[in-house]
């Protein structure tokens, strides 16, 4: 039987994951907006300085952006790097788990 308190504790600790996740995707975002539009496309998107291991992580964003000509602002980022489950990889990328 599990236990309540076991449950909400586990979703206590999730929480600052995901502030923790929330800032390190507006970090990515911000440097990949190049001219600080607030706006990210194909044609204006910044990625020598994002981290190599990171690039990788959010390639298929990217590559989705490029071939539907999409332009995406911080939110559709967002939502996008979620839908494809990409946060726990580019947390580990920064953080080492246990």
């Amino acid at each position: 039987m599990i236990k309540k308190t076991g449950k909400s504790s586990k979703k206590a600790k999730k929480k600052p994951l995901k502030n923790e996740t929330m800032g390190l995707l507006r970090s990515i975002f911000g440097l990949l907006d190049s001219d600080e539009d607030g706006k990210i496309s194909a044609e204006k998107c910044e990625i020598s300085q994002i981290h190599p291991l990171v690039l990788e992580i959010i390639q298929e964003v990217l590559f989705e952006m490029e071939t539907k000509g999409k332009t995406m602002d911080f939110e559709e980022f967002n939502e996008n790097v979620r839908g494809f489950g990409l946060e726990e990889k580019i947390l580990k990328v920064f953080y080492i788990r246990k």
